[in-house]
């Protein structure tokens, strides 16, 4: 099981009639050629399916894009910079929070899968995004080879 290329691992896969699904390639043509941190592929995947305003904006922390001690004003300033269209793009609630000094009111932003997807690729605190989706779109073409 010796391959240093992308078409020898194809070939390899096909002279040994191996059936490999598009993400474990995807996860061996990284191993192969980038080795780029994809443990989040997975929960990515899965966010294709939905079509909904369903990722609360931390998500947009955990990932690195803005600050964790970032504001919802960090969140509406990406929002507009990339010209998302509330109620499509995302939704805004705006929720109560009962504080001992009385009631305050916070913005919640959850956005569509899309949305959160551009978001990571147009970030300039990391690449790693951008990069992930070359390597899929690299990975499509050769798969479709394979």
């Amino acid at each position: 099981m010796y391959y240093t290329t992308i078409e020898e691992y194809n070939i390899y896969l096909v002279e040994n009639q191996i059936n490999v699904n598009i993400i474990d390639f995807v996860k061996e043509v990284n191993k192969l050629k980038y080795n780029i941190d994809i443990s989040f592929i997975d929960e990515f995947i899965e966010l294709v399916s939905k079509n909904e305003c369903c990722i609360y904006h931390n998500m947009l922390q955990k990932y690195g894009i803005i600050n964790l001690k970032g504001t919802t004003n960090d969140i509406k300033r990406i929002l507009e910079q990339n010209d998302f269209i509330e109620n499509e793009d995302y939704l805004l609630r705006n929720v109560a929070q009962q504080l001992s000094s009385g009631t305050k009111y916070k913005n919640e932003y959850y956005l569509h899968p899309r949305a959160f997807k551009i978001c990571l690729m147009r970030s300039l605190k990391t690449k790693k995004y951008t990069k992930y989706y070359l390597l899929l779109e690299e990975c499509i073409k050769y798969f479709n080879d394979y």
